[in-house]
């Protein structure tokens, strides 16, 4: 049994896709809107951004957990190399012809890693942090959501991009971190 035959669409996965691929075409918009949250092209928005207002080194941060996000989901895509869903799986034509393996999303591995990275650089007052947190979830649950409305991924594609972005962002954060410590030791020494 191959890897991709492990992960062939689940029946649930199908009745999901389908379900949400079948939402009222003006809440579209709206969806590939938040979608882009997922490319590089934000990433590098967002990055170029931080550091001119002066966060350089979490500008710097932001690049380079998208870079591993996006490294990361390519990678696997072409381990696993699940199909992406097909107008025959979901019943409906598709939103997005989408080309390439379908797991992990990178558009929620890279929007994951986006978000998670920014909230963690922002960490500041209490009620910022609160806001930050939830309008972050928002935007990775509405790119989620967006890849199943356009047709593009399966539920499993989304949620593995999820924890995908998760750990990119982890890995990132700790070692500027661990950098750090080391600039700031060799600093005192």
């Amino acid at each position: 049994m191959t890897l991709a035959t492990a992960l062939d669409p689940f029946a649930w996965e199908v009745a999901w896709t389908s379900d949400v691929a079948r939402w009222p075409r003006w809440i579209g918009l709206p969806l590939e809107i938040v979608m882009q949250t997922g490319t590089r092209w934000v990433v590098v928005v967002v990055a170029a951004f931080l550091i001119g207002v002066g966060r350089v080194r979490l500008g710097l941060t932001v690049a380079v957990a998208g870079a591993v996000a996006w490294i990361a989901s390519r990678l696997l895509k072409d381990v696993f190399d699940r199909p992406r869903p097909t107008m025959g799986d979901i019943g409906r034509p598709l939103r997005e012809a989408a080309d390439g393996f379908a797991f992990p999303s990178s558009h929620a591995t890279i929007a994951t890693a986006l978000v998670v990275t920014v909230v963690a650089g922002l960490w500041g007052a209490r009620r910022a942090r609160q806001i930050a947190v939830g309008v972050g979830a928002l935007v990775v649950v509405a790119t989620c959501l967006s890849r199943l409305y356009v047709g593009a991924h399966w539920p499993l594609d989304v949620l593995a991009g999820t924890v995908l972005g998760l750990a990119a962002s982890a890995l990132v954060l700790a070692a500027v971190e661990a950098a750090l410590r080391v600039w700031e030791t060799r600093q005192l020494t």
